[in-house]
């Protein structure tokens, strides 16, 4: 056929069998649209070129899983871990434009692990907030012990597209 339909097609699989049903997916992809619609959003991740999610018998969101996880609250955020003088690191990153929020999510004394969150609108597009972070931590002269940027998780898209009221009909 065409279009072939597989619904939720690794449910249940191990893990080797996961990779082997997805090796499959991808080959068929060159020949036809496939489709499995799955509620395990890493399946998706896994195997879709784009990717469509419903909600309110609707579709609120269709874009490349890429597309979509940069709508995630995560997305763009810049988690790192430094050692050093870090005394007014959170301030100097708290005046990076276009950040939303810095939470300090641990260390003491001369390290710190903390977290920048830009705006919602640098979410997942901007890589400047990371060169931005690495820059401060660079200028300081502090030793970075870990440096992560969120791509955003579909999970958490779904969530906040899905748990918004239906809207009404007019």
């Amino acid at each position: 056929p065409e279009v072939l339909i597989l619904d939720e097609p690794t449910d249940g699989l191990d893990p080797n069998q996961k990779h082997e049903v997805r090796n499959l997916i991808r080959r068929m992809a060159g020949e036809k649209c496939v489709v499995p619609p799955t509620h395990i959003l890493e399946e998706g991740e896994a195997v879709c070129t784009r990717a469509v999610i419903l909600a309110h018998r609707k579709v609120v969101a269709d874009g490349t899983p890429v597309e979509l996880r940069s709508r995630a609250r995560s997305s763009g955020t810049v988690t790192g871990a430094v050692t050093g003088k870090t005394e007014g690191l959170m301030d100097a990153l708290r005046a990076i434009d276009g950040v939303a929020e810095v939470e300090r999510l641990g260390g003491n004394g001369e390290a710190l692990r903390c977290s920048v969150r830009p705006a919602s609108n640098r979410r997942g597009k901007d890589p400047e907030m990371a060169h931005e972070v690495g820059r401060i931590v660079r200028e300081r002269g502090l030793t970075l012990d870990e440096f992560t940027v969120e791509p955003g998780r579909l999970d958490e898209v779904f969530r906040d597209i899905t748990t918004k009221p239906a809207p009404t009909e007019a």
